[in-house]
């Protein structure tokens, strides 16, 4: 459980990534599920800490990584 708390942003991402391919059921499982690891990759978290703080420096960070896409909190 530990890790999944730790990694909440990277499997919220890795669910909406899940669901926009189709994906609309048990994404509960995002991290225990084989076919939605390709989802937990989508997007570069290289360098962001874990658990992440919601910090708008950070959500830019992660944006300038992944110019595709846009985090709005």
């Amino acid at each position: 459980y530990r890790l999944t708390s730790e990694k909440c942003l990277q499997g919220a991402l890795g669910a909406y990534f899940a669901y926009k391919d189709g994906y609309t059921q048990k994404l509960e499982q995002i991290f225990r599920a084989e076919k939605f690891e390709p989802y937990l990759e989508q997007v570069n978290l290289n360098a962001i800490p874990m658990p992440t703080p919601v910090c708008p420096r950070i959500f830019s960070k992660i944006e300038d990584f992944n110019p595709e896409i846009s985090i709005n909190v």
